[in-house]
């Protein structure tokens, strides 16, 4: 990634200015396509223009642009570092891949990454986990057997004759109840080979959640009314918040089943190709060379 033109990118941001909505835009619109599209006529536009030109203000001042412009090259600056982890691990990626993922985990809670087997799907979110720092308590990778038909065989279940919630040995309830006290932090779950099993069966409490909003994402491992003897471990309920982020990836064979257009929907999904030898050659070569001259 070119730094001088991401930092130019973000120059630009600054010029921009606002004004208050005009009363009278909406008397000036010559054709309405939907309440997101709308024309107006060439001379108020240049009205609109001069307006915002005089009177309008700055959309960042100093700090806010300050602030923003250290974020972005912090994003870079991670960026970096992830693609040299890569590089040190021996994997071989586009760099157009790379953030491709980043953005959807940035803008999702669930990504599928797709792709033929031996791709380094699953390698590739072990990776960008361990950039990110985190460490075995804040990520895990959750193999999914052909056998998981039903929310309790990922999260576990009450059982009612012994009063006490039985985990599922997943430890996915655990890392979600740690998520849920350290809101602060970031946990990552990984679901391997996701679509070894109809993945609406066992995923289906959190397929609910992910169109909720954040204070309303409750997921219920059993009922409040119920005697629990650990609850103090493990409560009725868990919130599942945005310091979550979930990762599934995908086959598709015969073997694997196919995703529903609801799971869908609630997903970023990203597909792997496997990279060309001569490609993977020049790819390493040049990350080489660079690694070489930072070095030096």
């Amino acid at each position: 990634m070119d730094k001088s033109k991401g930092e130019k990118d973000i120059s630009k941001y600054r010029r921009y200015k606002k004004i208050k909505f005009p009363n009278d835009f909406y008397d000036n619109v010559i054709y309405k396509v939907s309440d997101e599209l709308l024309f107006i006529s060439e001379d108020y536009k240049n009205l609109l223009k001069e307006t915002i030109e005089q009177n309008g203000s700055y959309i960042f001042n100093k700090e806010d642009f300050q602030i923003y412009r250290d974020s972005v090259k912090s994003e870079i600056k991670f960026l970096e570092k992830f693609k040299q982890y890569l590089f040190n691990e021996g994997l071989c990626y586009r760099d157009i891949d790379l953030y491709n993922f980043h953005v959807c985990l940035k803008t999702n809670p669930l990504t599928i990454i797709s792709g033929m087997a031996g791709t380094g799907k699953t390698r590739l979110a072990v990776a960008y986990a361990k950039a990110l720092g985190l460490d075995e308590e804040h990520y895990t990778v959750i193999p999914i057997s052909p056998a998981y038909t039903e929310p309790a065989d990922i999260i576990g279940y009450l059982n009612t004759s012994k009063e006490e919630f039985i985990p599922s040995e997943t430890g996915i309830a655990d890392i979600l109840k740690r998520a849920h006290d350290r809101k602060d932090e970031l946990f990552m779950i990984i679901f391997d080979e996701m679509n070894l099993s109809q993945v609406e069966y066992w995923f289906s409490p959190f397929i609910s959640l992910l169109e909720m909003k954040e204070d309303e994402r409750k997921l219920i491992l059993y009922n409040k009314n119920s005697n629990c003897k650990n609850s103090d471990k493990y409560p009725a309920q868990i919130t599942v918040g945005d310091n979550v982020l979930f990762v599934g990836t995908v086959n598709i064979d015969e073997t694997t089943k196919d995703f529903s257009d609801r799971l869908l929907d609630r997903a970023n999904v990203i597909t792997l190709e496997s990279v060309p030898f001569v490609e993977m050659k020049d790819l390493f070569k040049n990350k080489k060379i660079l690694t070489t001259q930072k070095a030096l």
